[in-house]
């Protein structure tokens, strides 16, 4: 895995990147440096960044947008679950992993602010999606 590349290619800074990996910037410049990555540690990222969304654009505004590509399927059959479930649903499935050594090993509480964020913005899309 290339580091460096997997950071250009999103135009992020090292800052940035390893805020998106759940890593120190320290951590980032030792693996563009030539630094190995630990097996496991490579499959997190790989997993982080498949997961990404890339379509950040920003507008006139300078806000940024990010499309969220939810399957109409998929949001179909949550349209009726409210956000406090939703909450509820998270919480006990990060409980339930965190049991598991290895899981614990691997997620960082920064991984888990990114999955939190998604879900986060599933949310508001599938409000303003039901408002339309």
């Amino acid at each position: 895995m290339n580091i460096k590349k997997e950071r250009i290619e999103r135009e992020m800074t090292q800052q940035q990147f390893a805020e998106l990996l759940g890593v120190t910037r320290k951590t980032i410049v030792n693996y563009e440096s030539g630094g190995n990555i630990p097996e496991t540690k490579e499959k997190l990222f790989k997993n982080i960044l498949k997961n990404y969304d890339n379509n950040i654009s920003f507008s006139e505004a300078n806000h940024i947008n990010k499309t969220v590509n939810v399957p109409n399927n998929i949001l179909e059959k949550f349209k009726d679950i409210s956000d406090d479930e939703v909450a509820l649903y998270v919480d006990y499935k990060r409980a339930s992993f965190l049991k598991h050594s290895l899981i614990k090993s691997l997620i960082k509480a920064e991984a888990w602010r990114i999955v939190e964020n998604e879900m986060r913005e599933v949310i508001i899309e599938n409000k303003l999606s039901s408002k339309k």
